[in-house]
Formats: structure tokens, C-alpha cells, sequence
């Protein structure tokens, strides 16, 4: 049963030792599976994986959360943490300095991507624009962060009654490792 939850039933009679990397991972994940415990201890579980093995490996850590179990992943790699978890961590000599959800963590970090033919105007036109706070100038768009949870729809309306067409309008999430860095500064 375990096998077929990590991918590796067909390969279930081929010896240890033909098992690539990626295979290995999963036969561990597999092995803790056995004793069906409530909370899966994962420890750098892509690491050293090309990127077909770590999303192999993301998605079946998904799928075991999804069956209800709790899962605590140590992890370096930011981005597979903000790809796979609800909530995190920050340790740092075994103090913690952070712990809350990913999402209340990037909230402050959302951003929208705007652009325009005319981008002096672009930029001219949105600071009129009730809740957005900051407009900063990228190379090729405006990126915007708004404090009242302002949509993208809702900007591309004001633009278009304003007599504007934007060539490029797109939500940003933020990054765990932006956040992560902002944890540590503010606690040195």
C-alpha cells in the first residue's frame, strides 16, 4: 500500500541498489509510512534531486498531508517550503524566531505587476488610485502594493476609464525567503 502511495509498486522486487536517488527518497518516505504515525518527520527530503525528483517528492507529501497527516519539514530550500507548507518555522541555534502561516507571512510582501505603453502616464495615472500605497519602477513595469487588498480587476477598471490599456497586469505572492531574511534581521 505504501509503495503504491510513493510511486514505487512496479519497482517493488528490484534490488536497493538499482534505485536512483529519487527512488531512494520515496522508499524512505515509504518505509516511515509503515507504522501509519500521526506526524512525518521529513528532513531535506529533495535534496539532491533534479527538479523531476523534487516535484515527484512534493506532490507526494502533499497527498500524505492531504490524508490528514501532520508533517514537519526541515528544509533550506524556502521556496519548496512556501510550494508545500501551511505554516513554518524559523530556528536559528535553536531559538525560534518565528513561527506563524506562510500566508500571514507574504501578506505584506503582495504586489502588482502593472505596465503600459506610455509608463509615465502608467505611473502618473495610479497615483490617483485610492489604496495603493507604493509604486515602485521596475525595468519593463510599475509593481504596486496596495493596503486595502486593491484586485487586479479593479485596477485594470480604473485604467480603462481612465482611457488606459494595460499591456501587463499580474499578482504577485511574495517570497518566503524575502520574509525569511526580514526574521533574521529583526532579530540580530
Amino acid at each position: 500500500e505504501v509503495l503504491k502511495q510513493v510511486g514505487l509498486y512496479e519497482r517493488k522486487d528490484d534490488s536497493f541498489k538499482t534505485y536512483s536517488l529519487g527512488m531512494k527518497q520515496r522508499l524512505a518516505i515509504a518505509s516511515a509510512l509503515l507504522a501509519d504515525p500521526p506526524v512525518l518527520i521529513l528532513d531535506e527530503p529533495t535534496n539532491g534531486l533534479d527538479p523531476q525528483g523534487i516535484v515527484e517528492i512534493r506532490e507526494i507529501i502533499q497527498q500524505i498531508a492531504s490524508s490528514g497527516k501532520t508533517i514537519i519539514l526541515a528544509s533550506h530550500l524556502l521556496d519548496e517550503v512556501q510550494k508545500v507548507c501551511t505554516h513554518f518555522c524559523v530556528l536559528r541555534k535553536g531559538e525560534k524566531l518565528y513561527q506563524g502561516s506562510v500566508e500571514e507571512a507574504l501578506s505584506d510582501q503582495k504586489t502588482i505587476e502593472v505596465a503600459a505603453s506610455n509608463m509615465s502616464k502608467l505611473e502618473e495615472t495610479l497615483q490617483g488610485l485610492e489604496g495603493v500605497s507604493k509604486i515602485e519602477i521596475m525595468p519593463d513595469a510599475l509593481s504596486l502594493t496596495t493596503d486595502n487588498g486593491l484586485s487586479p480587476e479593479a485596477i485594470n477598471t480604473f485604467l480603462f476609464e481612465k482611457g488606459m490599456t494595460a499591456t501587463h497586469l499580474v499578482k504577485k505572492g511574495g517570497s518566503l525567503e524575502k520574509q525569511f531574511l526580514k526574521i533574521l534581521n529583526e532579530n540580530d
